[in-house]
């Protein structure tokens, strides 16, 4: 009686084992949107940024995508079906204060309460196309934004335009020229270090 119990348990044990655990596991792994990159990576805008503060001061930076590959639906936009989440920010090249030796940099969201995004895919195919939406800091709901990002393999393309308010502009270069720019412009993003 004690054996027949005993591999009763183990039985129950080891199916709950094989339900709970291993679907997990490679539902996981089958979530990656984009096989060129890991399911969390940055990515930093290869033409530099600039942010006007308060105060007039101009800060020079770079644009930076941090993102992590993973379905999700924020609960007050349940029609949207994010396929990753992450942050969408303005990051200074240079510490614009240092406080008991410690250097700190300016950063400043794009969009959402404080950078949150939410990236949904509108178009499939060698070039995947997603749209970037701003969320509150609790994930819980998301709007559209003016922002988009295109992956092509390894190539990523972000478009940006920025509102008149949020101070921000990108440097377009070429070999006869170079400008500041607001409007819509599509600007190559590069592979960063995670911070």
């Amino acid at each position: 009686m004690k054996k027949e119990l005993l591999a009763s348990v183990l039985t129950l044990s080891a199916g709950m084992a094989s339900v709970v655990a291993y679907p997990q596991q490679s539902l996981a792994r089958s979530v990656i949107m984009e096989k060129d990159f890991a399911d969390f990576f940055v990515l930093k805008s290869s033409f530099a940024a600039r942010f006007t503060d308060e105060d007039g001061k101009v800060i020079q930076g770079h644009i930076y995508l941090s993102l992590t590959q993973r379905p999700f639906t924020p609960e007050y936009n349940n029609q949207l079906r994010g396929e990753m989440t992450g942050s969408l920010y303005f990051k200074s090249d240079e510490p614009v204060s240092e406080v008991d030796g410690k250097k700190y940099y300016r950063y400043e969201p794009l969009t959402g309460d404080d950078g949150e995004v939410l990236l949904d895919r509108t178009h499939k195919g060698e070039t995947n196309d997603y749209q970037i939406y701003g969320c509150n800091s609790t994930m819980t709901q998301c709007e559209g934004s003016s922002f988009a990002v295109s992956f092509s393999g390894k190539n990523v393309n972000m478009q940006l335009s920025f509102a008149a308010d949020q101070r921000f502009e990108i440097l377009v270069q070429s070999t006869s020229y170079s400008e500041w720019v607001t409007r819509v412009h599509t600007v190559p993003m590069l592979p960063a270090v995670a911070e």
